[in-house]
Formats: C-alpha cells, structure tokens, sequence
C-alpha cells in the first residue's frame, strides 16, 4: 500500500496530484515538501500535515557520525614494526615538541624553546616596545608629575586676556578656568556676597584686582610653570 499510494498536497492555493510515494519521498528530502505541508491520499478522512502522517520518517535525515580525533601520533604498524614508535614527531614550523607530541608555540615565543618568555612585539605594527612606550609617555597626560597643591598649565593654554575679561565680569571666575578651582570658587561667593551687601560698590575694587590676578595666572601657565592653588599676582 505504501508503494503504490498515491498522494496529494497543497502548493498555496494550488492542490497537486496524484504524486507517487517515491516522487514524495523525493520532494520531501529536496526541501520541496514541508512537515506543515498540508497533504491527503485515499483513505484518510480530511487533509493533514505531513508531518502528522507515516512521511514523517522522510523528514528525520539521520547524523553522519563524526570523525575520530586526530591526536597527530602515528599508531604502531599490524606487522609489529617498532620503529613507528620511536620515530621522531614531525615538527611544524613555529612548533616544539613535548611528550612526543608537537605543540605550536605562542605568538611571540621562541620556536623550539618550550616555556620561554614570548618576545615583546606587537602583531600589528612594527614598532617595538620602546617606541610604543615612549609614544604612550609623549601623549599620555603626565599626571604623575603634577604635584599635590600645584596647578599645572593646561594644553592648550587658557588665553590671559579672556581669564581677565572673565574675572572684571565675575571676580574669581577666571581663576576656576585655570584651575584655581578652590581659589576661585570662594573668590566669586566672596565677590557676590561682597557686592549684594554694598550694592555692587565692591565691585569697582574687586573686579579689578580680580581680573589683574587672573591674568597673572593665566599668564604663569601660559608659559609652561605650575603654580599654588593659592597663589595670587604671580609673577
């Protein structure tokens, strides 16, 4: 019966057939037939996934085993040859040879020097490792030199004559920009307070003074010294 049954299935819309069991089978493993392909042949009561009727068995395409593992030792010749045994491992090249096995070295290490130290180069480029140090000190920020309680100048330098624009507008705010920034924090509440209590007459003796300080500082760091964060009218 299952040779010679004939079989039906629907393409979309479209019913196709009558198909044989073995152009079924056929379609089946081409792709052309799904499990959910709505299929019928004489006998059943309604139409049916094909993965609900005895074509399922086609879907279940069994596993090819998996190769052995190759381990890379030549195993013993049937005839009793010992000499397979003792022959020397083929080493490859970037390899060594450890319990008569050949491993390849690390990227970097010494070829044929089990457990040597990997040679410093980087794999992308051709610089060695001095110059990629001396890059890293070039361009790095050099906040090992800075020196608790010092400002450092800044790159680039803040401009002198816009720190003092912004002191004469808000004493001790240029100060903040330079990195004064304690300094120049309790200068601008000093100022503000200074101001609201007099009624901004401070401000004709503290702007200018402020602005006066903050181009000394900018003009200090400008030229590449460090300076104290309580440093006023360097010179």
């Amino acid at each position: 019966k299952g040779v010679n049954m004939n079989w039906y299935y629907r393409d979309g819309d479209q019913q196709v057939g009558p198909v044989a069991n073995e152009a079924m089978q056929a379609l089946i493993k081409a792709g052309v037939l799904l499990d959910t392909t709505p299929v019928w042949h004489e006998g059943m009561s309604d139409w049916a996934e094909l993965g609900q009727t005895e074509l399922v068995v086609q879907l279940q395409v069994p596993v090819p085993p998996a190769p052995p593992l190759f381990r890379g030792v030549s195993s013993p010749s049937a005839t009793g040859d010992k000499s397979a045994n003792s022959a020397t491992p083929t080493k490859a090249p970037g390899s060594h040879v450890s319990g008569g096995i050949a491993e390849p070295s690390l990227p970097g290490q010494l070829p044929g020097i089990p457990g040597a130290e990997p040679l410093s180069v980087d794999p992308f480029t051709e610089d060695s490792v001095w110059e990629q140090e001396k890059c890293a000190e070039r361009t790095a920020p050099q906040a090992s030199m800075i020196t608790p309680g010092l400002v450092a100048p800044r790159n680039p330098p803040r401009s002198p004559g816009w720190m003092t624009a912004a002191s004469l507008l808000w004493p001790g705010l240029g100060q903040l920009m330079c990195g004064q920034t304690v300094k120049g924090v309790i200068l601008m509440i000093v100022s503000s307070v200074a101001s609201f209590a007099s009624g901004g007459a401070s401000g004709l003796l503290l702007c200018p003074l402020g602005g006066f300080d903050a181009y000394r500082v900018a003009k200090v760091l400008a030229s590449g010294r460090s300076l104290p964060e309580w440093s006023f009218f360097p010179s």
